[in-house]
């Protein structure tokens, strides 16, 4: 997830303080306004909602996977990636995403709040619904599920790749 989000501290950042401090910057920026959730723009240049490459990554890596306990042995994961699996995994990134915003990196004891997590779920449930009913944005997202759920059931695996209130503007979405 660092690489994915680029939080790494500069060269310039020579005591662990100094790293700690340009991460807590750098995740409070991909945080503000929701940057965290978005991938590239279209070719129409137009922005794509919950398309950022950690959210495809960790989907994958989670419901895909070789394990016996896969997700993808259930049909309705072999025809998409179902909403609420993605607003599980948008949840889990924007916990820990939080983490790293307190402490500059994730301490090994650590643990993800289950009610920070479902806060963080139920606070996107409607931006997703906004973007589902969105005549353009909608359909985009539609068929960019349905592409992430034919690499995972092709076999693909991403190798390498990888708590507090929140900001309503964590979850903003744009409907251009």
């Amino acid at each position: 997830m660092a690489k994915l989000y680029q939080l790494f501290p500069p060269p310039s950042a020579t005591i662990e303080a100094d790293c700690h401090r340009a991460i807590k910057i750098r995740v409070e920026e991909i945080l503000k306004g929701g940057a965290y959730l978005r991938g590239e723009v279209d070719a129409q240049g137009k922005t794509s909602n919950f398309a950022h490459d950690a959210l495809k990554y960790v989907c994958l890596a989670v419901y895909y996977s070789n394990s016996v306990k896969s997700l993808c042995q259930f049909t309705e994961f072999q025809q998409y990636v179902p909403y609420k699996a993605l607003l599980l995994v948008t949840a889990i990134i924007h916990e820990a995403l939080c983490i790293y915003k307190m402490h500059g990196f994730i301490p090994k004891e650590s643990k993800l709040s289950s009610k920070a997590l479902d806060s963080a779920f139920n606070m996107m449930v409607p931006k997703l619904e906004a973007v589902l009913s969105h005549a353009y944005h909608g359909p985009k997202l539609n068929a960019m599920l349905n592409e992430w759920a034919n690499l995972g059931m092709t076999g693909y695996t991403p190798i390498g790749h990888p708590a507090a209130a929140q900001d309503s503007n964590h979850f903003d979405i744009i409907l251009d």
